[in-house]
């Protein structure tokens, strides 16, 4: 079990820029979509179906623009508030625990026991090591528990 206790502040508030950036251009050109549909379909215009179309497309283009900028200067800041605000709880309350699993120790692991070149008896074998790798893995992770009791 692992647990964080500080972020950095700007790691974070870059990151929920970017997610909210995101998330703004879509939605805006998604409205700007969703009103040239409606346009068009109440025929709400005077000239041709394309010019309406690409000066709408356009126009919701530079809007999910422009609101991608506003709410990722927006995502930035609520990020990087955040990340202060968690910092500071942090210390006092714990920071949020979670539990790490080594992925390419997992993956050999099975790649070694769904080898189609290994025997029964090679098998057994591999399975008694994985076992023993086991027990050493649930030892270590007893004894830094301990510790990290103790340290309480």
């Amino acid at each position: 079990m692992k647990e964080i206790k500080k972020i950095k502040n700007l790691s974070l508030a870059n990151i929920t820029a970017v997610v909210y950036g995101l998330i703004g251009f879509f939605i805006a050109l998604g409205v700007a979509i969703s009103a040239m549909t409606n346009i068009i379909i109440q025929k709400d215009f005077e000239g041709s179906v394309i010019v309406v179309t690409l000066f709408n497309i356009g126009t919701g283009i530079l809007l999910g623009l422009v609101v991608a900028i506003v709410t990722g200067i927006l995502g930035w800041i609520i990020g990087f508030i955040s990340a202060v605000l968690y910092n500071m709880f942090a210390v006092r309350l714990g920071g949020i625990k979670v539990e790490l699993v080594d992925v390419a120790r997992k993956i050999k692991k099975e790649e070694d026991v769904s080898a189609p070149s290994i025997s029964s008896e090679e098998v057994g074998s591999v399975q008694g090591e994985n076992n023993k790798e086991q027990e050493e893995e649930e030892e270590e992770d007893n004894s830094q528990q301990a510790s990290d009791f103790n340290n309480l």
